[in-house]
């Protein structure tokens, strides 16, 4: 489910990547084409319910927060 939401998401802002290169962004970001491969992963590590599942989250908070952090760089320099 979270992927074809995903899947939709990007369809609907598909020229939003454009707009996204124009910004000034931290000099410690990632390349653009990263973060679907990542969210991807993610998503597929939470595919059974088991209790290690629970550790698997460790990576996706991670990934948040580092995410988190980009947005507010992206925000302060524009």
């Amino acid at each position: 489910m979270p992927l074809a939401v995903g899947t939709l998401s990007s369809l609907l802002t598909k020229n939003s990547m454009e707009n996204f290169a124009m910004l000034q962004k931290p000099t410690f970001a990632p390349p653009g084409f990263l973060f679907p491969v990542v969210w991807t992963i993610l998503y597929v590590l939470f595919y059974q319910i088991l209790k290690p599942a629970g550790y698997l989250m460790i990576p996706y908070l991670l990934w948040v927060t580092f995410a988190g952090y980009l947005n507010l760089g992206i925000c302060l320099l524009n």
